[in-house]
């Protein structure tokens, strides 16, 4: 088969957004995966979505999703952008300062909000990641009571670097004593989650949703529901050993997707296509097919025996790998295969 290619399993997807209902109301992130074959599926199947470009909500609008079922969430972005989506007919925003809030409210003074909090402070840690967004839980009450009744609840991110079940507990807890009881309508717990059929997650998002006393409960899944539903498969263009290690070198890299080898320290499970299960194996120093020494996706254990022309299976490969390949050395982009029930390499 051609490589580099992406193959999407739509029954896959399904049963892991239908895990992800039973926690609370799924509002897709549009970055994780943005190809038209993940959007129509978890539209078909109900889901609403979280995004944050003018790009995204008019891709939306044009593949049938109503504006009513958007959450606009990026907190600091340009007027015209913000006239845009208003325009386009977005009433339901997150924001994380007064001076958004107000922005917006005078664009469309019936619009719904959600309060964006950092999570910095809950959990006690000063970092960029965790500061770029959100406002202190200190200035949080003095916000609300300007915003009054257009804010209908609060938002968090835990990015997958710190997301714990006990961190989430810490920055929910911190947030709901500081919002009176009349506003907290609705808990956006955000991405990063665990794997959905968690009974401790479950557990926890119950627990959330009877000491809050909120009506709704938004869960943002990208990672780990577009990310299993799509696997990656590549060809060795070459083996070499270099200095005592032995090197693969395959048809795609961080540029044509896989950039969280670099951006997250990503360990991608790999595996060799028609694999014997009992086959003798070695390390082999993973490399992409550009000059940039950078390009190296890391280590992986695969058989000994393997040679150029052999097809290489990156599982688990679906979320933020699609959506950041870039054009970089004018290298192919990976195709997609959207494929349905089964999804062994043969069917390709």
């Amino acid at each position: 088969m051609s490589t580099p290619r992406f193959v999407l399993n739509l029954t896959r997807l399904a049963e892991l957004y239908s895990l992800y209902t039973k926690l609370g109301s799924v509002y897709y992130p549009m970055k994780a995966n943005d190809h038209f074959a993940v959007v129509d599926h978890l539209a078909k199947l109900g889901s609403s979505f979280e995004i944050d470009s003018i790009a995204h909500l008019r891709m939306l609008l044009g593949r049938g999703v109503p504006a009513s079922r958007v959450l606009f969430s990026l907190p600091v972005d340009t007027h015209a952008n913000r006239e845009k989506a208003v325009a386009l007919g977005v009433r339901f925003f997150t924001v994380d300062s007064i001076e958004e809030f107000r922005v917006i409210r005078e664009l469309s003074p019936h619009s719904r909000f959600l309060l964006r909090v950092s999570i910095s402070d809950a959990l006690g840690s000063r970092s960029r990641p965790l500061e770029k967004w959100g406002c202190n839980l200190a200035e949080l009450p003095t916000i609300v009571r300007e915003m009054r009744e257009a804010c209908v609840g609060a938002s968090l991110y835990l990015p997958s670097e710190v997301y714990g079940l006990d961190s989430l507990t810490r920055c929910v807890k911190a947030i709901t004593g500081r919002l009176p009881a009349t506003t907290f309508k609705i808990l956006d717990i955000g991405g990063g989650l665990d794997t959905p059929g968690s009974d401790k997650l479950r557990e926890a998002v119950e627990t959330y949703r009877r000491e809050t006393g909120v009506s709704k409960i938004i869960v943002e899944p990208g990672r780990n529901l577009v990310g299993p539903s799509m696997k990656l498969y590549v060809t060795v263009t070459a083996r070499r050993s270099r200095f005592g290690r032995d090197w693969l070198y395959v048809d795609c890299g961080i540029y044509s997707g896989l950039l969280d080898c670099v951006l997250k320290d990503r360990v991608f499970e790999v595996s060799l296509v028609g694999q014997e299960q009992e086959a003798a194996t070695q390390a082999f120093v993973l490399a992409g097919p550009t000059s940039d020494s950078s390009d190296i996706l890391g280590t992986c254990e695969l058989p000994d025996s393997i040679v150029a022309g052999d097809v290489l299976c990156v599982a688990d490969s679906g979320a933020y790998t699609y959506s950041v390949r870039t054009c970089f050395y004018r290298s192919r982009a990976p195709t997609v295969k959207v494929v349905k029930g089964a999804d062994e390499v043969d069917n390709h």
